[in-house]
């Protein structure tokens, strides 16, 4: 679904002092900021031991295209033989 950018005049503003608005996820993207997790991937490069190892203990597919569904499917068992 595309989003509907809105100006700042269409968002009522009732009070400053006791409204919240929550920018959900996606604004940072939407906006061109490269800050997926296959972004995260890329930047920290394919020889990390961060990446080695969620790429080793995490039994899913694409560990990046959900990265926190993708934490259900720690294979801690592997983990603690290991260590």
């Amino acid at each position: 679904m595309p989003f509907k950018q809105i100006g700042k005049a269409e968002i009522p503003l009732v009070d400053s002092n006791t409204t919240l608005y929550i920018i959900g996820n996606g604004f940072d993207m939407m906006h061109g900021v490269p800050s997926s997790y296959y972004n995260f991937r890329d930047t920290i490069g394919k020889n990390n031991m961060l990446r080695i190892t969620l790429e080793s203990y995490i039994r899913k597919d694409d560990v990046w295209g959900d990265f926190e569904d993708s934490l259900a499917y720690l294979d801690r068992v592997n983990i603690q033989a290991r260590h």
